[in-house]
């Protein structure tokens, strides 16, 4: 399959094909679609990768990593984990910040799979309707899968020692709208109920701590779906003069660095990702080196620290 052939598909010249699948900017947005419909129809993709891959140097081999919110530190670390491995294994890291919506995901996650220069897909956002096993992908989720290598964060440890402590009192789970699975998440070891707070990080801590405020009374334990969220929330309420951990106990999870020193410590939930990211980029090597895609599961396993914020 021939760039010529795409661009004749298309009904573009030959140099305006080529500037589209580059992401020209000398090229408009309904070009570059056409051109990039044309030759996933023609199975262009397909046949450059094969010829790409397999040319490729071990130490020249792309990672696409797929990330919903670079700025966020929850996402941030794992980034940087994934680059450090790469890096360790001679091999290069491209960044998507892709959002949350789960069609522009799958659309970026589609476009990187197409793309030659790109040899494999790491994704921390979501990818539940991608079926594609013509390169090797890795997605964070819960459930192991017969298309693509998963990675799975194990909350077993940390929240059975949450439960061990906490069994028998009333404990809230406080975060935003994007992150209100984490009640279904820990279902197997709490039972609580939940506030969502408006905005985003620290500002939606504090609406779920107005929000906790209104009622007659303060849960025992309040649980944050990532620390940002709990330094708005620990914020608010000790301004209203809520001592703590005397009169509510709080735990963020994720252990970002700044937890070690906020409220002189916040009681946290900590993912040990140690050689797990290295363990992934050895598994794709492996698979891209045997031209073959074999679906791995691997597991990130979690802790429970205690600081200021818990008695």
């Amino acid at each position: 399959m021939t760039l010529k052939e795409v661009a004749k598909r298309a009904n573009v010249s030959v140099s305006t094909a080529s500037k589209a699948l580059r992401r020209s900017f000398d090229v408009s947005e309904n070009t570059r679609r056409r051109v990039f419909e044309a030759a996933q129809a023609l199975g262009y993709f397909h046949e450059k990768k094969k010829v790409a891959t397999g040319n490729r140097r071990p130490d020249g081999w792309t990672f696409a990593v797929l990330c919903p919110e670079v700025i966020s530190p929850r996402y941030s670390a794992a980034v940087q984990e994934i680059a450090a491995a790469a890096k360790a294994a001679r091999c290069n890291t491209v960044i998507y910040n892709t959002g949350f919506d789960r069609a522009e995901i799958l659309a970026i996650a589609q476009g990187c799979v197409d793309d030659p220069h790109i040899d494999a897909v790491l994704s921390l956002a979501s990818l539940t309707d991608f079926t594609t096993t013509s390169v090797p992908v890795v997605v964070f989720a819960e459930q192991a899968s017969a298309i693509y290598s998963t990675v799975h964060i194990d909350l077993s440890t940390a929240f059975g020692a949450i439960r061990d402590k906490y069994a028998g009192r009333t404990v809230t789970i406080a975060g935003e709208q994007l992150t209100r699975n984490y009640r279904q998440q820990i279902a197997p070891w709490l039972a609580c109920d939940e506030v969502v707070g408006r905005g985003r990080y620290d500002e939606a801590g504090a609406d779920a701590a107005t929000q906790l405020l209104a009622r007659s009374t303060l849960p025992d334990l309040i649980i944050c779906t990532y620390d940002e969220i709990a330094y708005g929330l620990i914020a608010h309420l000790t301004a209203h003069g809520v001592a703590i951990p005397e009169d509510t106990e709080v735990i963020a999870i994720n252990n970002s660095y700044a937890s070690e020193w906020v409220h002189g410590g916040v009681s946290a939930v900590a993912f040990d990702y140690g050689d797990v990211f290295q363990a992934v980029i050895n598994d794709v090597v492996h698979d891209l080196q045997q031209k073959q895609v074999t679906p791995r599961h691997r597991r990130v396993t979690t802790r429970f620290i205690e600081r200021n914020t818990t008695k």
